[in-house]
């Protein structure tokens, strides 16, 4: 076999077992992501390992107050809550209702002003083809490899 046709041999295995937003095996598998990040605490894993991860990356990406912030992934908000606490206005958005849950009450016991400026959303990111599903991101705190790809419909320019 040539290397082309291997090549595209390779491509077509690809597009065939890939998965696509909506597939019925895609939505099954971020369900069973979900429910594997509720089963235990990971928030207070993440305390005891990552204390500072969050709040360093907030730093690191210069967050400051009145930016808008989006992030994906939030989880229980670790790095979400440092970075309203800096005075942001924050979308924590996650697949995990548990974490974003356990997030809100910590944002809670940190204040109603802290609280105030989180939006914590039940959501998937590779569902969001137009901007108004978050928000027009100013900063992004959290990561994707390639965001432009996942993330259709946001505006890029952020850090």
């Amino acid at each position: 076999m040539s290397t082309n046709t291997a090549q595209q041999s390779a491509q077509q295995t690809a597009q065939q077992t890939a998965y696509h937003v909506g597939d019925d095996a895609d939505r099954a598998l971020k369900a069973r992501h979900a429910a594997m990040w509720a089963l235990g605490d990971f928030p207070s894993v993440a305390h005891r390992v990552i204390p500072h991860l969050g709040a360093d990356l907030v730093e690191a990406a210069g967050v400051r107050a009145g930016q808008r912030v989006l992030d994906v992934g939030a989880g229980a908000g670790n790095a979400a809550i440092p970075a309203a606490v800096r005075g942001a206005t924050v979308v924590a958005a996650d697949l995990t209702p548990a974490l974003l849950d356990a997030g809100r009450a910590e944002a809670a016991a940190l204040g109603a002003d802290v609280a105030a400026r989180l939006d914590w959303q039940v959501a998937d990111a590779e569902e969001a083809h137009d901007a108004g599903a978050f928000v027009e991101g100013e900063g992004g705190v959290g990561g994707a490899s390639e965001p432009e790809d996942q993330l259709p419909g946001l505006r890029f320019g952020g850090r």
